[in-house]
């Protein structure tokens, strides 16, 4: 609660309680993919980050994080750790423009294009 942890639990409500946060001068991290992956599997983005993301018409900066060696995934027991420290990196890139995404009508399309465009992103950055 203290983090300012917002339940996905309705996903309208979701998405409003993250418009109004972003519309307040708040910041958010979101994982569109999930909290956790799956080493070596691909990923899907869901669209409910895009979606945030042009209603609140908020500034989207990709972060990228990494693990070495790898922990703390879905293929794993919490408590099953490495043999060794792990070490996490992250790189920020460059902020994207919505410009395009936000112009698009109706605004499902937008969602849907910006959700695409921010999972090849991601995919072509690794």
């Amino acid at each position: 609660m203290n983090a300012g942890y917002i339940s996905n639990g309705d996903s309208e409500k979701m998405i409003s309680d993250c418009v109004a946060c972003l519309n307040s001068a708040g910041t958010m991290i979101i994982f569109p993919e999930g909290t956790r992956t799956k080493p070596g599997k691909e990923y899907k983005f869901q669209r409910g980050a895009a979606h945030i993301a042009l209603q609140a018409n908020a500034i989207v900066t990709p972060v990228y994080l990494s693990c070495y060696p790898s922990t703390l995934t879905k293929a794993e027991k919490w408590y099953q750790i490495p043999g060794q420290r792990f070490h996490l990196a992250m790189q920020v890139d460059d902020d994207i423009v919505l410009d395009d995404f936000l112009e698009m009508e109706p605004k499902t399309i937008g969602v849907r294009r910006f959700n695409r465009y921010l999972q090849e992103y991601f995919r072509n950055h690794q």
